[in-house]
């Protein structure tokens, strides 16, 4: 332990695989909302991925008061979480293959006015232009997972004409792990945390998690170094 490290005391009352998970995840997430700003009981609240970061984000977008909150990502395991946390629409990438497609349903779902926030938290290069042909006139985008070198092709015009703001957020600090285990506290009877954690292995499984996790067969799985 560094001298200058922050330390966080996890509550008694939050089990140690959540807290984990929120370590990175949920850390990340709230420090993105803290940049963000409020989120209005009438905003429309698009969240672009369904990994962990992705999930954390619908929880705090609901816990928020958002009017309504639609995901975009998979498999269909992951969006069953989404829904369980209070996701009103899930929109899967397997069956709705094309971004423009995509984008074109959340219009519909707003009619045609697009959403005022969309969290953009899945990593997947095009999915930042797809974030901006969703996005409505005066929205506010949270870029998080374009944590990569690709260069991605895009008309910097539709910034202007829809007077959109963008935000970018990286990583956290120690005190939004101190804000993620307090929501995780606070909220405990709202969500069910335990649906994020999918399987749990032995030290000697890890190479297998980890395998299952490239495969998205897993969301959060969880190493037990005590497990018999």
């Amino acid at each position: 332990m560094y001298p200058t490290a922050g330390r966080v005391r996890v509550p008694d009352d939050v089990p140690d695989a959540v807290a984990s998970a929120a370590a990175c995840s949920l850390r990340t997430v709230m420090h993105g909302f803290e940049r963000l700003g409020r989120i209005a009981a009438t905003d429309t609240v698009v969240v672009q991925g369904a990994g962990p970061v992705g999930q954390f984000a619908v929880a705090k977008a609901v816990a928020e008061g958002a009017g309504r909150v639609i995901v975009i990502g998979g498999p269909a395991e992951r969006l069953a979480v989404a829904a369980q946390w209070g996701a009103d629409v899930c929109i899967d990438v397997a069956e709705v293959t094309s971004g423009v497609e995509r984008a074109a349903l959340v219009k519909d779902l707003t009619d045609g006015r697009g959403a005022e926030v969309v969290l953009e938290m899945s990593g997947v290069p095009s999915a930042f232009s797809e974030g901006i042909d969703m996005l409505r006139g005066g929205g506010r985008y949270l870029i998080v997972g374009q944590a990569h070198q690709r260069d991605v092709p895009f008309n910097p015009s539709v910034i202007m004409h829809k007077q959109a703001t963008l935000i970018g957020s990286r990583s956290a600090g120690v005190d939004h792990y101190w804000k993620a285990l307090d929501f995780l506290r606070t909220h405990a009877d709202r969500f069910a945390w335990d649906a994020l954690l999918s399987n749990r292995y032995r030290l000697d499984e890890i190479n297998t998690a980890f395998e299952r996790m490239r495969t998205w067969s897993e969301v959060k799985p969880v190493i037990e170094f005590d497990r018999a």
